[in-house]
């Protein structure tokens, strides 16, 4: 998503890169693939840390970021949906309910020789 198509009290964490063991095939879960992760979160209000400026009066995109990447690591999936609501799973434990999600996971080079740009899936709880 760009920029300038965001909304109002979102925010957007671009291209979290990650290193997972993915794949159809044992064979092809052997050696880990790079997967990048993009997660809009939607804010019912304004977060108050754009008055306090303060990090506990919002979400800690580091936390986020690191909670994805330990949640995953080690784990071996077979398609990138399961691993889409993995990581949605992970997220949703960490930040307020109230906070809507959406979440896509790429898979980045998948072993099929005509995919260019990967494959993606998204996952979301009712945002547009």
């Amino acid at each position: 998503m760009s920029v300038k198509a965001m909304k109002p009290n979102q925010m957007s964490l671009h291209e979290i890169s990650s290193f997972v063991h993915l794949g159809c095939s044992a064979e092809e879960r052997i050696h880990p693939q790079e997967i990048r992760i993009h997660l809009d979160l939607f804010f019912a209000v304004t977060p108050l840390a754009c008055k306090t400026d303060q990090l506990s009066d919002t979400v800690c995109y580091a936390k986020i970021t690191n909670n994805i990447i330990q949640a995953c690591k080690g784990q071996h999936f077979q398609t990138v949906e399961y691993l889409a609501q993995h990581c949605f799973r992970t997220i949703r434990e960490i930040i307020d309910r109230e906070i809507k999600m959406r979440l896509i996971v790429t898979k980045v080079r998948p072993p099929v020789s005509a995919l260019q740009g990967g494959v993606s899936f998204c996952l979301g709880d009712g945002i547009d």
